[in-house]
């Protein structure tokens, strides 16, 4: 079988493109998922974007999101900035697109 190119080895389903139906939310969807991984909200944290140094909370990025995880996208350029992927037993996080992420402290 073709290897299927996503982390969780799924293959889409449902199209016949294999395209994947995503919906598109603002930043704030991240609370939960982030806070499986962090264990504190994540939607305060300001971020710094690899591509165009942007700024900006994660509250305000824009995220796609499908049944297999998240995709955070810089507000400014349209970047990726990280991705959330999530299968039964293990969760990945690549951060690549961010040069920084801060929190403020408690």
């Amino acid at each position: 079988m073709a290897d299927s190119g996503r982390l969780d080895g799924a293959v889409p389903v449902g199209r016949l493109d294999g395209a994947v139906p995503v919906g598109r939310l603002d930043g704030n969807v991240l609370a939960g998922p982030l806070s499986e991984i962090f264990r504190v909200d994540m939607t305060v944290a300001t971020g710094e974007c690899r591509h165009c140094g942007s700024l900006a909370l994660l509250a305000d990025a824009v995220v796609e999101m499908d049944d297999a995880g998240y995709i955070v996208i810089c507000a400014s350029c349209t970047h990726t900035l990280f991705t959330v992927v999530r299968s039964a037993e293990r969760t990945w996080v690549d951060l690549q697109g961010l040069a920084a992420l801060s929190l403020p402290r408690p």
